[in-house]
C-alpha cells in the first residue's frame, strides 16, 4: 500500500492533471454493494426467523416440548411441528405437522380453535387429546379424548368422537375401527403389530431411525409381523425380527438387509 501512495504521489507532481479520485470511487461503489447485498441477507434471515420457530425429534428419539398456550406436544422421532412465535389473543392458534405427534390442547378462555394443519387434512379443536400422522403420503387422526372436526381440503368435515380414527385414503377422509393401544404404543417406546406386513414394518423403522434397509424380495415383503417389539434401541429391534424363525438380518456395511433365513 505504501508502494501504491509513492508512485501516486509522483505521477500527481510530474502531471498536475491527473485524478486519484476514480480508484478511490471504485472501491467506494464496490464497498456499498457488498454493504447492499449484506442488508438484504440480514434482512431476509431476520424476517424468516421472526416469523416462525420449528420443534423437532430427531432420528431414534421422541421430545414433548409446551407450546406458548400451555399445550403440550408430544413428538415422535423424525418429525417437527412449525408455529408462529407470537400467537395474538383473538386469533387462531395453528401449528405444521410433519411426522407423528400426540397433542394434549390447553382451552383459552376465548375458547380460539386449535389447528394443526397437515397435508390432505386440518384437525380443528379447542381443548382435547390426540394422535396426529402426516408422513410418506399418509395423514390419519386418533381422538383419545374431546372432540375434533376433520376438515377435508375441499371443505368437507367429519366430527370425530372419544376413540374414533379418522385416516386418508383414496382422495377422501374414513373413520375405521383401530386399536388405540397400538396407535399410542409409541409413546411408550413401543411398536405393537398385527399381521403387519413386512414392507410397512420396514418403514416404520426407517421413519423412525433413518437407516438404509432394504428387503431382499418380494417373498419377504408379503410376510406378516405380530407382536410388540421395542422402539427406542435399533439393534434390540432387529435382533427380535431377527430371532424369528424364517427370518435373518443381514448388515454390509451401512446396509441392513431383511431376507429368508438360508
Amino acid at each position: 500500500m505504501q508502494r501504491l501512495n509513492s508512485s501516486l504521489d509522483n505521477l500527481k507532481s510530474e502531471t498536475p492533471v491527473f485524478k486519484i479520485t476514480r480508484p478511490r470511487r471504485y472501491w467506494w461503489v464496490a464497498a456499498a454493494v457488498i454493504v447492499f447485498i449484506a442488508a438484504i441477507a440480514v434482512w431476509k434471515l431476520s424476517g424468516n426467523n421472526s416469523r416462525q420457530i420449528t420443534l423437532a425429534a430427531n432420528y431414534g428419539e421422541t421430545s414433548t416440548h409446551q407450546l406458548p398456550d400451555g399445550s403440550v406436544v408430544v413428538l415422535n422421532a423424525n418429525s417437527a411441528v412449525t408455529l408462529d412465535k407470537t400467537w395474538t389473543n383473538g386469533s387462531d392458534r395453528e401449528v405444521w405437522l410433519k411426522g407423528e405427534a400426540f397433542f394434549h390442547v390447553t382451552k383459552t378462555q376465548d375458547q380460539k380453535r386449535f389447528i394443526v394443519h397437515t397435508d390432505h387434512f386440518d384437525v380443528i379443536v379447542t381443548g382435547t387429546k390426540f394422535n396426529v400422522v402426516n408422513r410418506n403420503g399418509q395423514s390419519n387422526v386418533m381422538l383419545n379424548e374431546g372432540s375434533v372436526i376433520i376438515r377435508a381440503v375441499n371443505g368437507a368435515e367429519t366430527k370425530m368422537d372419544p376413540g374414533e380414527f379418522v385416516e386418508f385414503r383414496s382422495e377422501q377422509t374414513l373413520k375405521r375401527t383401530v386399536k388405540s393401544d397400538s396407535v399410542l404404543a409409541w409413546r411408550y417406546k413401543r411398536l405393537v403389530f398385527e399381521n403387519t406386513p413386512l414392507s410397512e414394518v420396514v418403514t416404520i423403522i426407517k421413519d423412525h431411525y433413518g437407516v438404509n434397509l432394504e428387503l431382499a424380495d418380494e417373498s419377504v415383503s408379503a410376510k406378516t409381523v405380530s407382536g410388540v417389539l421395542p422402539n427406542d434401541n435399533l439393534d434390540v429391534l432387529l435382533q427380535a425380527i431377527n430371532a424369528t424363525n424364517d427370518l435373518e438380518v443381514v448388515r454390509l456395511g451401512d446396509v441392513i438387509t431383511i431376507r429368508n433365513r438360508q
